[in-house]
């Protein structure tokens, strides 16, 4: 049985939004307010041309951050909520032809400016992924610093904004036969202050973040600062497809499939190899490649430890044991099975979490309308359904030089479980019997 997808990442994006709007609009004050007209141009600074449908947006200053919405996501009506995202939040617009915007009905108070467009630098540009949906005081300060500043009242505000190229990098992903691999999706890493690899976003800069390769398997980053930069590749195992036929729609998701390579094409982020790059600097040569052979295949089964009945949910990894990242992740099948594909050979830490027995019949009893539409995404909506029995972790440790299956996992009840079952720092050692052991037999 194939791993099923685990992740949705539509309620980020919602909870991005409200973090943007500003305090009135979510405190539902019923006090009517004068409400302003915004108006401006954007300019790129590297041709003295209009800046022709770049998104502007306005960032209240004293918005809410999107982690404290998160702590009521549950109470939050979800429906209302996509419904206003559709509508743009009054709170952003796209530049005309000559570069100029209007945003109306904007309520008085003090806004930053996010202007964004492919290729140039925006307040967003470098900030990693956790960083953007959590937005604590530091990532804050950072976008606060970089934009520019307005004061909204009854009259309204005029703001003229001038963009700067940022830099691109260019690369492509292929086989080690030499066939090209299209329909890749390309990650942009970031190097910290403190040398570890952060996962940059599409949200923060079109263009920035991820991209799909075209059918020669090439990608471009573009609209980066100056920084010191990994890749990674994911093996394509997600794929929409539609048919002859109105309405025919196909998806294939195989997400513990999905085999990553690094720059310096490595497995392991740890071992990514970085490479610089200045100011507007345009870096090409990047190139990356996946194995075709060498690939072996990981499988087995969660069951509970007490009565060695197989669970129906739960979230398996496959971690790097010298820093625990995770390498691949999937979810059990309805049946207590999981499988890996396309493994390299080495060692690793296999991870169950959030073992649970669910009635699968249930219905989601949290987030309304946004709820049963997650429900309907396998295997991403069993934390909204009834759960009849929950388990404790488990790490184990897996030696990987060949075709492995019949793993047998046992989870303990969460009562027993206050300390994850581990091996700290695994080494190259024989897997244990009981976990080559089928619970058949």
């Amino acid at each position: 049985m194939r791993n099923r997808i685990g992740t949705c990442s539509l309620a980020a994006s919602v909870l991005l939004f409200c973090g943007g709007l500003p305090l009135c609009a979510q405190s539902g004050a019923s006090q009517p307010v004068v409400k302003g007209v915004v108006t401006g141009h954007v300019y790129c600074a590297d041709t003295e041309m209009p800046a022709r449908f770049a998104s502007v947006q306005l960032k209240p200053e004293k918005d809410t951050p999107p982690q404290d919405l998160l702590h009521n996501a549950d109470k939050m009506d979800f429906t209302a909520v996509l419904g206003k995202l559709m509508q743009g939040g009054g709170l952003s617009t796209l530049t005309k032809i000559d570069g100029s915007f209007r945003l109306e009905n904007v309520p008085p108070g003090v806004y930053y400016v996010i202007p964004q467009l492919d290729g140039y630098l925006s307040p967003l540009s470098g900030i990693p992924q956790e960083e953007l949906l959590t937005q604590d005081e530091e990532t804050r300060a950072k976008i606060h610093q970089s934009a520019q500043k307005i004061t909204v009242t009854g009259g309204g505000a005029n703001v003229d904004l001038r963009l700067e190229r940022g830099a691109s990098i260019t690369g492509r992903i292929s086989y080690d036969d030499g066939s090209p691999a299209p329909n890749v999706q390309a990650h942009l890493l970031l190097k910290a202050k403190d040398g570890k690899w952060l996962k940059l976003t599409a949200a923060t800069a079109p263009g920035q973040g991820k991209y799909t390769t075209d059918d020669r398997g090439a990608f471009h980053f573009a609209g980066l600062p100056a920084g010191e930069y990994a890749v990674m590749a994911e093996l394509p195992v997600t794929q929409i497809s539609t048919g002859a036929g109105l309405g025919s729609f196909n998806m294939q998701i195989h997400p513990g499939d999905a085999l990553q390579v690094y720059s310096g094409n490595v497995y392991r982020q740890s071992e990514a190899k970085g490479f610089s790059v200045t100011a507007a600097e345009d870096s090409t040569g990047v190139e990356l490649v996946f194995p075709v052979n060498g690939l072996y295949s990981v499988n087995g089964t969660v069951a509970s430890k007490l009565d060695h009945h197989l669970v129906n949910s739960a979230h398996v990894q496959l971690l790097d044991p010298a820093d625990k990242s995770s390498l691949r992740a999937g979810t059990l099948t309805t049946d207590g099975t999981f499988q890996f594909e396309y493994v390299p050979a080495g060692e690793y830490l296999l991870r169950v979490s959030g073992a649970a027995d669910i009635d699968m019949n249930s219905k989601p009893d949290k987030l309304g309308g946004f709820g049963e539409l997650l429900a309907a995404v396998p295997g991403a909506g069993d934390a909204l359904r009834k759960h009849l029995h929950e388990y404790g972790m488990v790490e184990l440790p897996l030696s990987v030089h060949g075709e492995m299956s019949g793993i047998a996992v046992a989870v303990p009840d969460q009562k027993d479980a206050a300390e994850p079952q581990s091996t700290p720092k695994p080494k190259a050692q024989p897997i244990p019997d009981s976990l080559n052991t089928p619970l058949s037999e």
